[in-house]
């Protein structure tokens, strides 16, 4: 029988995947702006995926960044700055929303992609789920 947990685990799983998924179709598209709000919620997700075992979960991107930074960065768990690359992404993603008509570069695009893929390899390494 599969836990609570683990519902909640493969839940989160599936829409960071998904939102991974649909950053790379954006970018197939040359829809850079889309691909790297879709990176940012992929990397959220991930982060989310993280906090379940603390039932700490959150939908308030603020205070997923606050658990994320209380429960993980003092203990450095990982060999990459998770808590840097999300603040990054949601400030590129936010500065998107508040210009219309700014257009991201591919480069841009490719880079957030490439993070979120880095952040989620990371977290399912951490929780030992195959990918």
């Amino acid at each position: 029988m599969i836990t609570e947990i683990e519902q909640r685990r493969q839940f989160r799983l599936s829409q960071c995947r998904d939102k991974l998924q649909l950053a790379a179709l954006m970018m197939a598209q040359h829809r850079y702006n889309e691909a790297v709000i879709y990176s940012y919620l992929s990397m959220f997700y991930s982060v989310r995926l993280l906090l379940i075992e603390h039932d700490d979960d959150s939908d308030d991107h603020d205070k997923i960044l606050e658990l994320e930074k209380r429960y993980y960065e003092p203990c450095g768990w990982t060999g990459i700055d998770i808590m840097a690359l999300l603040k990054d992404t949601k400030s590129f993603r936010d500065s998107i929303s508040k210009s219309p008509g700014h257009r991201v570069s591919e480069d841009d695009a490719e880079k957030f992609y490439s993070n979120a893929m880095t952040v989620m390899n990371e977290v399912l390494q951490h929780l030992k789920i195959k990918s």
